[in-house]
């Protein structure tokens, strides 16, 4: 079902037997067996037939168990677990024996058995184990493979590279605080049956250095995309921000000793920082990184640095489980296919892009088209209606409509200097309509800037400046942002149109603000044609009230229309005698363009037996042509039959006049309109040249920002730069001393520091000048420099003529040799030094100070412990050299014994 990948099936094997794994008698005492692993941890061999890799997974090998041996036989297994479960249970270790506290029967395998790597990974997980012992075929131990050993394995295997961690990690993570005891962290570890558990702290400020981030894993923080962070702490509980680990290793160590775990926090002898990566990175960047820093565990972190889970090398092994890569090939199958479908539809997407960019255009187009279109209704509504407050109901609700704001209302200024709220639109429970407003701050000046077009923006009450009394009547109205425009009438303020926001500040657009001034434009012109319109209907008024103190013409016709009867103000405003109007003779007095009409409109209102009305001229025998009203009711007898119409008319000549002024203004006010409306078109035209340039500035200001960042980078790095020699300055050593000082003391590894100087250098300036000290030093810095070779090492400039180089991971022979290359380098350089007491050539003393920093000494915390003791050492080695007569090198080791080699 599924097929073995190629590259898994042949590698090869016995590369990850560990050939000398420790052995036991098992009636050895207990506390030997844990002496001889602690000295195994604790020793660094320096055999030329393993890598260094293969030597630490070796020395993990022989530090985490021991396997028992009677009479060449397997006959069980010893394992730091083992030992913390015993030391839990207060027995003494001395008393007791390999036999009573080791595993057994324990799992083997015969060598000739093992086929591939799968069939190994298979047989461990099932049985749970991390310890598998190889027989050879005469069942004697052949050697031990470990996690470790076939972590190693994996490593060209491009899987990994397709397995994210958040597949294969552990979620649920054991955790303890940095005040909790040892003794409290080793009874969790038995419990829980787990070999690390993780120191966090719910402050996520509380140790910002307690993390190696994925900024510091340089190209192997391989991002497979995606931002996703999975927390599996509940939404409930606090996050948990991980600041150190502890392991069943550490606890051992400790115990080995003869710290009693009571004694101690686990914050004082907790491993820190921990090494740390993301969910969606692979698990080739967790293998690079366990392998570069030979650990056995790392820790998921989310975007905030909060602990989401862990991932182990049970966890990378799971990852190359068949049936796992079984899923993992179906999925890829899947992509591909999806791959192939996308491929397929690129080229119908990217036209369906394009189609969506015309509609998004056109709709651009169509909502400017609506809102001109919008504005214009509203315009048409107001000019055709000559009601003020319909036409003020009418605007307050559509700009509302048009804006979305929370309230539209309109205010009336009145002769006291207060204002009346006469027009509102608004959802709000509470309204303002018709509430007094007493403004002290609006003053007179204020309102004269109004009328002169003053339109006033706030954005936010709070961040505008303003009056304070001003503030606290726009809070009493509810008001948090407002549009104020000024609605002038025959070139006075007649009032003021408000648009506001009630709950939330709002950013106005430029749109929104024109179109309101065009809307307060038609506005003042409806309130003209309104207060014209009023002042027409209070002169008609007038005349009611005259024609109800003076008699009207009343006229009484019977069902043809002949009339029956006149009185003298019909005759008055008609012209004619009451003789002369009795029968049809009333006609004759009609206009000639009116007598058909209505005429034809009387004889049918007489048919349908329903009222008259119309306006309509008589012309009187002297020509003077007068304007009436004339209505007509149906006269009805006793038993509801009609007998006739009753009737009046009224002069309107006068009316009629005035409503030919008004249609005249009208087409006055249509003129005004048209100029405006130029008048808003030229201004937008020269609003989207102003934008253009504003755009050319910020482009501008771009390119001024992107030359700062380039400056700013070339600075920094000039700042870890001898200005002189061109190679690292003591800023850039100390730094890169004091990180490789705490990797060397968590990881237990070499640490070598090599410091020279010129020897009689102050009698070479006085001899052959400053200016060739100077090119001097240049040299002996290039030689330096290309006296390492690896990506840790530093060469640097300590001062004056002093040199200085670190080389991480490396023993007192690999510090000698660097030592001895650099003088050979130097002595290349032949350069002359006729002022020196030892070589007619340039030659330097050197210092060499090599050490491994411990656990033995931590709760002391005593000097040698700390990296300025170790550059010490390194200076009293340089001294020594000097005083042996100069172009030497001399070794400090951590007991400050001096051992001189002469060149």
């Amino acid at each position: 079902m599924f097929a073995h990948t190629p590259a898994l099936v042949s590698v090869d094997l016995n590369s990850a037997i560990v050939r000398t794994p420790l052995t036991i008698a098992p009636e050895t005492a207990l506390a030997e067996a844990l002496t001889l692993m602690s000295q195994s941890y604790a020793c660094c061999p320096t055999s030329d037939q393993f890598s260094s890799t293969n030597l630490a997974y070796t020395v993990q090998a022989q530090a985490s168990c021991v396997v028992v041996v009677e009479a060449e036989q397997v006959i069980g297994i010893l394992t730091e677990r083992d030992m913390l479960r015993l030391s839990l249970q207060q027995q003494s270790l001395a008393e007791l024996t390999v036999r009573q506290a080791m595993t057994c029967p324990v799992i083997t395998l015969k060598e000739s058995a093992l086929r591939d790597i799968f069939s190994v990974i298979l047989m461990i997980h099932q049985y749970h184990i991390r310890h598998l012992p190889i027989l050879d075929e005469h069942e004697r131990l052949s050697g031990l493979i470990t996690h470790q050993t076939l972590q190693q394995l994996t490593h060209p295997i491009d899987l990994l590279r397709l397995r994210p961690v958040k597949e294969v990690m552990v979620e649920q993570v054991v955790c303890a605080h940095s005040d909790v005891s040892l003794q409290d962290i080793a009874q969790q570890m038995v419990t829980h049956r787990i070999s690390s558990i993780v120191i966090t702290t719910t402050n996520r400020t509380a140790s910002p250095q307690a993390i190696i981030p994925r900024s510091e894993l340089g190209d192997l923080a391989n991002v497979d995309g995606g931002g996703t962070s999975h927390n599996a702490t509940p939404a409930t509980e606090p996050l948990q921000f991980p600041v150190g680990i502890l392991t069943e290793r550490d606890l051992v160590q400790f115990q080995a000793l003869g710290l009693h775990l009571q004694d101690y926090r686990s914050g004082e002898l907790m491993s820190t920082p921990v090494f740390a990566v993301q969910p969606q990175q692979s698990l080739w960047t967790v293998q690079q990184m366990m392998q570069r820093h030979l650990i056995s565990r790392v820790l998921v972190t989310g975007e905030r640095g909060e602990l989401l889970g862990i991932i182990t090398q049970s966890s990378i092994l799971q990852g190359l489980n068949p049936m796992e890569l079984y899923k993992l090939a179906e999925g890829l199958e899947h992509k591909v296919e999806r791959l192939e479908a996308e491929k397929l539809t690129l080229l119908k997407n990217r036209t369906v892009e394009l189609e969506q960019q015309v509609k998004t255009r056109t709709l651009d187009l169509h909502m400017k088209v609506k809102r001109e279109q919008l504005l214009n209704t509203l315009a048409l509504k107001m000019h055709s209606s000559l009601d003020l407050q319909e036409i003020l109901a009418t605007t307050v609700d559509q700009v509302r409509q048009l804006l979305g704001c929370d309230r539209v209302s309109i205010w009336q200024l009145q002769d006291d200097g207060q204002s009346c709220v006469v027009a509102e639109s608004t959802d709000s429970p509470i309204s303002l309509l018709g509430e007094q407003i007493n403004d002290t701050c609006f003053k007179q000046e204020m309102a004269e800037i109004y009328r002169q077009g003053h339109v006033r923006v706030v954005q936010d009450i709070y961040t505008t400046e303003m009056s304070d009394c001003h503030r606290e009547l726009l809070i009493h109205l509810q008001i948090r942002a407002k549009v104020l425009l000024p609605l002038c009438c025959e070139e006075q303020l007649w009032g003021l149109l408000n648009a506001t926001e009630s709950e939330t500040a709002r950013a106005w657009q430029t749109e929104e603000i024109e179109l309101l001034k065009a809307l307060s434009v038609q506005l003042g012109i409806a309130l003209q044609q309104a207060t014209t319109h009023q002042q027409l209907q209070a002169s008609n008024q007038r005349y009611a009230s005259l024609a109800t103190a003076a008699p009207v013409g009343i006229f009484r016709t019977d069902t043809m229309g002949n009339c029956l009867y006149v009185n003298e103000r019909w005759c008055t405003i008609a012209g004619l005698s009451v003789d002369a109007a009795i029968g049809s003779g009333w006609s004759a007095t009609l206009h000639p363009a009116d007598r058909a009409s209505i005429s034809q409109a009387w004889c049918q209102a007489a048919q349908e037996h329903r009222p008259f009305q119309s306006e309509y001229r008589f012309q009187r025998p002297d020509g003077v042509v007068t304007w009436v009203y004339g209505q007509g009711i149906v006269e009805q007898d006793a038993h509801g039959q009609t007998i006739g119409f009753l009737g009046t008319i009224t002069d309107i000549t006068q009316r009629k006049a005035a409503e030919e002024e008004l249609s005249q203004m009208s087409q006055q006010l249509e003129i005004l309109n048209q100029q405006l409306e130029r008048q808003v078109a030229e201004r937008t035209q020269a609003l989207s040249h102003a934008v253009d340039e504003l755009q050319a500035e910020v482009k501008r200001r771009e390119v001024l920002e992107a030359e700062l960042r380039e400056k700013n980078q070339t600075l920094a790095a000039l700042s870890q730069t001898d200005g002189l020699t061109q190679i690292a300055n003591r800023r850039r050593f100390d730094q890169e001393l004091a990180q490789e000082w705490r990797l060397a003391q968590r990881e237990q590894i070499s640490l070598a520091l090599i410091l020279f100087d010129v020897d009689y250098f102050k009698q070479y300036n006085d001899y052959y000048g400053h200016q060739q000290g100077d090119d001097c030093l240049i040299q002996l810095a290039q030689a330096s420099q290309r006296t390492v070779h690896r990506p840790t090492d530093l060469a640097a400039r300590y001062g004056g003529e002093e040199f200085v180089i670190l080389l991480p991971k490396t023993d007192r022979a690999g510090a000698i040799s660097v030592a001895t290359t650099l003088q050979a380098n130097i002595a290349a350089l032949a350069i002359p030094h006729a002022r020196s007491s030892v070589s007619e050539w340039v030659t330097v003393s050197i210092g060499i100070a090599v050490f491994i920093p411990s656990f033995t000494s931590i709760p002391a915390e005593t000097p040698k412990q700390r990296p300025e003791t170790f550059l010490y050492q390194a200076d009293q080695a340089l001294y020594a050299a000097k005083q042996q007569g100069r172009n030497c090198y001399v070794v400090q080791d951590y007991e400050i014994s001096i051992e001189g080699v002469i060149n």
